[in-house]
């Protein structure tokens, strides 16, 4: 089961499922004490926007999910280029970006939300948060320290 974590880092691919209707994260979000993005995710969420037509996407999510956004910094870089180094040994790598948000998610303590489960399951000892396909929200599967996923509805323990 998932540790305990002080809030939950939403990753871009959650983010547009939820606008697109294909999950709903608002019963998750409630879980938690504090919602953050990474400003990986900004970038991604931008860069989507502009490459569509759009100005940008942002406020929308913010508004939708108060979210903070937590800078990249050193300790971010530094975490993901080694947890990258040590799954490249493993031939399990990941893409750069999504070391960076899996960085981000370990060095604050959070739960990771988010669709793109092939690249975050390889992550060592980070809890996975994968909503469930449907806009009816309420369950979702939490792959914790092991890797293995467990199904959770209602609160947070």
């Amino acid at each position: 089961m998932a540790t305990q974590a002080r809030g939950l880092l939403i990753d871009t691919s959650a983010l547009v499922a939820h606008f697109r209707g294909e999950v709903d994260l608002r019963d998750i979000v409630r879980r938690y004490g504090g919602v953050y993005v990474s400003a990986v995710t900004v970038y991604e969420l931008e860069y989507g926007a502009r490459r569509a037509g759009r100005t940008s996407d942002l406020a929308a999510f913010e508004e939708a999910f108060q979210l903070e956004v937590i800078p990249l910094g050193r300790v971010e870089a530094e975490r993901a280029a080694a947890l990258n180094a040590e799954l490249a040994e493993q031939g399990r790598r990941i893409g750069d970006r999504d070391a960076l948000i899996a960085a981000t998610a370990l060095s604050h303590h959070l739960d990771l939300v988010t669709r793109n489960v092939q690249e975050f399951r390889r992550v060592p000892n980070l809890p996975v948060v994968v909503p469930q396909t449907g806009a009816t929200g309420g369950q979702e599967a939490v792959e914790g320290r092991r890797g293995q996923a467990q199904g959770r509805r209602g609160r947070r323990r």
